[in-house]
């Protein structure tokens, strides 16, 4: 496994897919300042960072972090002409987790309706190459029911709670790790350290679909290919 300084985005590998998860090179964006938890732009604008809503898999998988909507919204996907595409139910945190069975467009809607509704534009942008390697590193690190001895990992099922933690030197400084429970429909996003370590929870009962990959928040939404697991 690579340390922090071993993924750093001057890496000139990029797993590109034909729906646009591939990883892109990070922009000139400051990262460090950028807290995933914390969005500071327009509820109704999603097009630049810092990004509340993020995707992965091909974009079929889209996830809101806490606040990115109404807190148990009814979560409408459209397309750029309001087409509808998937809909979902928001958690009470404000957030959401929902698949889709095609890729999503570039550019969609996300409609978070109760008593009236919001409209928030969202661009999908390509995964950068950390966000890649990281999403990566967990999946290679993942052994059948649990990560691997040494690997960093740590996944952990307290009552309701999953929650996943990293050692120092785990992971890139500037990532956020995505954590989403695909059956209740909810998701957390939580900062890597700056030594490396992060840590991560999400309500969860036995068998649920939990997907987990990395973004590098300050420059893009996107996420690379995503670790699907079960909740033990």
């Amino acid at each position: 496994m690579g340390s922090p300084t071993d993924m750093g985005g001057s890496s000139n590998e990029s797993a590109p897919d034909a729906q646009g998860d591939g990883a892109s090179e990070a922009g000139d964006t400051d990262t460090d300042n950028m807290d995933p938890g914390t969005s500071t732009c327009d509820f109704g604008e999603q097009g630049r960072a810092p990004y509340t809503i993020f995707h992965a898999d091909g974009r079929k998988l889209l996830i809101g972090n806490v606040d990115s909507v109404a807190s148990e919204s009814a979560v409408q996907v459209l397309s750029s002409t309001g087409a509808s595409i998937a809909e979902t139910q928001a958690a009470q945190n404000g957030s959401f987790a929902l698949q889709s069975q095609e890729p999503l467009p570039g550019t969609i809607v996300v409609r978070s309706t109760l008593e009236s509704s919001t409209d928030i534009s969202v661009g999908l942008t390509d995964a950068t190459t950390a966000a890649y390697a990281g999403s990566q590193q967990m999946v290679e690190a993942w052994a059948e029911t649990d990560f691997a001895d040494g690997s960093g990992f740590r996944l952990e099922q307290a009552g309701d709670t999953l929650e996943l933690n990293a050692a120092s030197q785990t992971l890139l400084p500037g990532l956020s790790v995505v954590l989403a429970n695909l059956s209740q429909g909810m998701a957390m996003v939580e900062k890597v350290n700056n030594d490396g370590s992060f840590s991560v929870w999400v309500q969860a009962e036995s068998g649920d679909a939990i997907v987990i990959f990395t973004v590098e928040h300050g420059s893009s939404n996107g996420g690379g290919q995503p670790l699907t697991i079960e909740a033990p």
